[in-house]
């Protein structure tokens, strides 16, 4: 009878403790999870803050060009260089400062010149310098002078887009065209465009901004755009402190391709890799949220997302970490692990005794 009772007892024992075991785990693991999601809310606020700072530095510098004197004086001056040249402008300009025909865009001295292009190169002459030190020290791929009817009197990098019409041709579906259409239509508001492949930058991803300038009546006398690069936002995005090696943000916009580069990807994701998932859906849908779900490479991760909106275009900001690194494993898996080593190396001892006693 004692017997009996011992048995029950130990087997009462036993399931004690491995239902405090499981509890143990589950409240470890619980806790593991909760700290991490908050600090990956944490990671998303600092990113939604840093990509606030860069939009808003944005605005800051073109409303500072809008009223930029230099600039202002050499977009009528170019205007009445372009008009000058008359109706053959574009064709003549493009064959002083392309890139293809001279092999030194931006540089028009030593050409052979007409007296229809001299007011316009004198102009450019003189605003070119300021141009070039603008995009060294802000950063941007390029600075676009436009007239009022969208024709591209100036750019700094001298690309095939360069003297030709915005509103017309092969530009007419671009990125470029959606910002010129949105400043017709606000004139005295600041217009952004998403990244799209833009072709005269080699089919690249690009992104615009720009404002329209108002003369002393308060009529538009043209409008100054910049080409946005993808580094600045991928510096923001790239950071992984507290993401450990598995965490990343990203952005995916309403095509619901990612809008900068991977931190696990070797080429470019950049309006390449597809986010179908369901943290997309409902931060394009305009719902923040949090949860353990699959991600875009099917890996179950710990996901923080949230609607985000880069100038008028819709985006969802989503930081994420593999739920494999944050969650703990438990330790009956760790014993199975060492037991099973434990075999293997008495296994192998045993081959190794056998060896020896035929030897």
């Amino acid at each position: 009878m004692r017997n009996r009772w011992a048995v029950s007892l130990a087997c009462l024992a036993a399931l004690l403790l491995l239902a405090g075991s499981i509890a143990v785990e589950y409240y470890r693991s619980h806790s593991s999870i909760t700290t991490a999601f908050t600090r990956l809310r944490l990671v998303h606020e600092l990113r939604a803050t840093a990509l606030h700072d860069l939009l808003t530095s944005l605005q800051t510098e073109l409303e500072a060009l809008r009223l930029n004197t230099e600039l202002k004086t050499a977009l009528a001056e170019l205007r009445s260089g372009w008009q000058e040249a008359g109706a053959h402008a574009p064709q003549a300009l493009k064959r002083i400062y392309l890139k293809q025909a001279t092999g030194s865009a931006g540089d028009a001295s030593g050409l052979a010149t007409s007296s229809t292009t001299q007011t316009y190169q004198r102009a450019h002459q003189s605003f070119d310098p300021w141009a070039s030190q603008f995009l060294r020290h802000f950063g941007y791929y390029d600075i676009f002078l436009l007239d009022p009817a969208a024709n591209i009197i100036y750019s700094q990098a001298k690309e095939s887009d360069f003297a030709d019409n915005v509103l017309e041709g092969k530009l007419a579906r671009s990125n470029f065209a959606a910002l010129v259409h949105k400043l017709v239509a606000k004139p005295h508001q600041i217009a952004f465009t998403d990244f799209a492949r833009y072709s005269p930058s080699n089919d690249a991803p690009a992104a615009f901004a720009g404002v329209s300038v108002l003369d002393s009546t308060g009529d538009v006398s043209g409008y100054v755009v910049v080409q946005l690069p993808r580094e600045p936002l991928e510096q923001v995005m790239l950071q992984s402190d507290g993401l450990g090696e598995t965490g990343e943000t990203y952005a995916v916009g309403p095509d619901k391709l990612m809008r900068n580069q991977s931190r696990f990807s070797k080429t470019s994701s950049l309006l390449v890799t597809k986010v179908k998932t369901k943290d997309t859906r409902q931060g394009l849908s305009g719902k923040s949220g949090s949860g353990i779900i699959q991600d875009y490479r099917d890996v179950p991760v710990l996901s923080v997302w949230a609607p985000f909106s880069f100038g008028s275009v819709s985006w969802v900001l989503i930081a994420e970490i593999d739920e494999a690194e944050v969650r703990p494993t438990p330790w009956w898996q760790n014993l199975m692990q060492f037991a099973k080593l434990g075999g293997h190396a008495s296994a192998k001892a045993d081959e190794r005794a056998t060896s020896s006693a035929q030897r």
